[in-house]
């Protein structure tokens, strides 16, 4: 694959590296790269309960932490290791929906998305708006953070754990937890 100019594109190793290195724009490429590979590992576990949007919302997540994990020297490749974290994530909150089925419906409380998923139903142009709103984070997601968000997300990418980045920024792991659930929680508000 070639660049504008007809440099080589750069693989995923190097995007992840780079990501991990607080390099904004390589993270948005490589998201953006993967955006396609997320929606179809997710497309298998479509006809659920879950939208495929949300699957594809866990997935992403699920791509982030390989970026956060992904070590070059233990000999997998980004693209394998980034797939298996992907399918964890979309697992486990298949799972999760799975178990909340063995609750009694009468015992659960709605959830404000699982209201909107039935207002959106099946209306395509609802579909095409959320698949537009997930591609749209993935470019602007960087800007969408507070400063705060961003250095402990990418730290957090940077592999670094919850001790190691309330030391570097001399904050709370609290403040970190915290931020990390923010982040979070911009990535499903503003997400698919």
């Amino acid at each position: 694959m070639k660049q504008p100019g007809g440099a080589p594109a750069p693989t995923d190793e190097e995007l992840a590296a780079a990501a991990k290195g607080q390099n904004e724009a390589a993270l948005t490429a490589l998201l953006s790269r993967y955006l396609p590979v997320v929606k179809a590992r997710v497309s298998g576990y479509a006809g659920g309960e879950l939208e495929p949007e949300d699957l594809a919302q866990e997935g992403m997540i699920g791509l982030l932490n390989a970026v956060a994990r992904y070590d070059e020297k233990r000999g997998a490749s980004f693209h394998t290791f980034a797939l298996l974290c992907i399918d964890r994530a979309v697992i486990s909150v298949v799972r999760a929906s799975l178990a909340a089925r063995q609750i009694p419906s009468s015992t659960r409380v709605p959830l404000a998305d699982e209201a909107l998923a039935d207002e959106t139903g099946d209306d395509p142009e609802a579909i095409v708006t959320n698949r537009d709103a997930l591609e749209q984070l993935l470019r602007r997601l960087p800007r969408e953070l507070s400063p705060l968000e961003r250095r402990v997300f990418f730290l957090y990418l940077g592999g670094c754990d919850y001790d190691a980045i309330a030391a570097r920024l001399q904050i709370s792991t609290k403040a970190v937890d915290n931020a990390l659930c923010r982040v979070r929680g911009k990535i499903r508000r503003h997400g698919a």
